[in-house]
């Protein structure tokens, strides 16, 4: 069941931003959020990498209002400490077309064990065209080094 709302995802969200929903691209399934968005897991108290494949919608490139569209930024956080964040703009550079991967951490969650995943507006501030995909997130656990 998880597979059907959240495709390739390790762990169910807890929370995730209204609007979020499964479509496909390319033939695989994934999961759409237009920034800004939140989606928050609860792997419980440690310290966690996260790894996705993002992409932006295909018509996003060919739609004229899209030409000034400047990315996303995918923050991870938990506890107290600072959010990591991976800048994604496909509009700047088709290399990073139809999906990228990314990996970031390590994050220490708090006493609560929730880690949050934003998709937040390119550096510009627009989130026009923001349609942003992610698909095969891993939290995976790490020891401390």
């Amino acid at each position: 069941m998880i597979d059907t709302l959240f495709p390739g995802f390790s762990h169910p969200p807890q929370t995730w931003t209204a609007g979020a929903r499964t479509l496909d691209v390319d033939g695989r399934r994934v999961l759409f959020m237009h920034s800004p968005a939140q989606l928050t897991f609860k792997p419980g108290t440690g310290r966690y990498v996260v790894s996705s494949q993002i992409g932006i919608v295909p018509n996003a490139f060919t739609t004229a209002g899209c030409s000034g569209a400047d990315g996303v930024e995918i923050r991870v956080s938990a506890g107290t400490g600072p959010a990591l964040a991976y800048p994604y703009d496909p509009f700047a550079d088709s290399a990073l077309r139809p999906a990228h991967g990314f990996e970031l951490g390590p994050v220490e969650t708090g006493a609560d064990g929730v880690l949050r995943l934003d998709v937040t507006p390119g550096p510009a501030g627009n989130g026009d065209c923001d349609w942003t995909y992610l698909r095969d997130v891993t939290i995976r656990a790490v020891e401390r080094g």
